[in-house]
């Protein structure tokens, strides 16, 4: 409230507010430990969403495989809940992708 009230008291004395412009515009996207290691591979953000839809792809299609072959069903006998199975299956694919890079 108290920052209205100092904008309001500029406008109304007709003075311009007290306000540094930059020079220059910076950017910045993300901090994150995966940012950092996709800048320090070089590569560019489409490349890596390609990668990884590629192989969400290639997992979907080893999924569907398995269940047409059966050989799912053996998994899900387990006590190992489904979303689990999904999930390991999806990590070991990521890992498997980046590893190849």
């Amino acid at each position: 409230m108290a920052g209205l009230v100092r904008e309001l008291a500029f406008e109304v004395a007709g003075s311009p507010l007290p306000v540094q412009v930059p020079s220059q515009v910076f950017v910045v996207l993300a901090k994150t430990e995966w940012a950092a290691r996709i800048a320090a591979r070089g590569l560019p953000p489409a490349f890596v969403f390609m990668v990884l839809m590629m192989e969400l792809f290639a997992m979907a299609s080893l999924i569907a495989r398995e269940i047409q072959e059966r050989t799912v069903v053996a998994v899900l006998v387990t006590p190992a809940p489904r979303g689990d199975v999904l999930a390991a299956k999806g990590l070991a694919g990521a890992a498997s992708a980046w590893c190849r890079q």
